[in-house]
């Protein structure tokens, strides 16, 4: 069996200003820092064959904390990027209901229905984030595989895999630093866990 453990990056500084992060980047805060290093520990004894990440610096530096002391690469996996928000990007939910308050509504409370004015729709995160697990699952007949990436993209995954519609995206709670754990076996690709703190408690 395969099991892939995904990953969203530890909370940042645009995380905590309530800021759209898309494509561009922000550090790592204290405690996103913390968490990463307490889910290090919480993995530790899991031996990993392959540790992927979004091109994204965040998440590409808590991949790096969490496998502190491992013998092990990190590879850059641009399927796993998150959502291209436009010119969206770096500004708080009230600025961009503020500026665009119709596509704002639709974004933040109908997924489904959402159509960027730049960039791209859930289903594009979903289309790409989908196939690569696919491809993963299909390379890969048995091991670990640890993925960090984002919060849309953990969504649109277990959406996916779950088999609920995009207008449920944002239900589920995926916290910084929370694993998604899914299992792959002979071709049958399931959810077995949902956004899962236990290095927090």
């Amino acid at each position: 069996m395969l099991r892939l453990y995904i990953v969203r990056h530890g909370q940042t500084e645009f995380n905590v200003e309530g800021r759209l992060q898309g494509r561009m980047d922000s550090p790592l805060t204290e405690k996103g820092l913390r968490d990463a290093e307490a889910l290090g520990k919480y993995l530790s004894d899991i031996s990993f064959d392959m540790v992927l990440a979004s091109p994204s610096k965040r998440a590409q530096r808590t991949a790096e904390i969490i496998c502190s002391g491992k013998d092990i690469s990190i590879q850059v996996e641009p399927d796993m990027r998150e959502i291209n928000l436009g010119s969206w990007e770096g500004r708080t939910k009230e600025e961009v209901l503020r500026a665009y308050p119709q596509e704002g509504e639709i974004f933040y409370n109908k997924p489904h229905l959402y159509k960027p004015l730049e960039g791209d729709n859930y289903y594009d995160v979903q289309e790409r984030a989908a196939a690569a697990v696919k491809r993963l699952a299909d390379e890969c007949q048995e091991g670990n595989i640890l993925i960090v990436t984002h919060t849309v993209v953990v969504r649109a995954i277990v959406a996916y895999f779950m088999g609920y519609p995009m207008e449920k995206l944002w239900e589920q709670i995926i916290e910084g630093t929370s694993i998604t754990l899914l299992e792959a076996d002979h071709g049958e690709i399931k959810v077995a866990a949902v956004g899962e703190t236990p290095h927090m408690k």
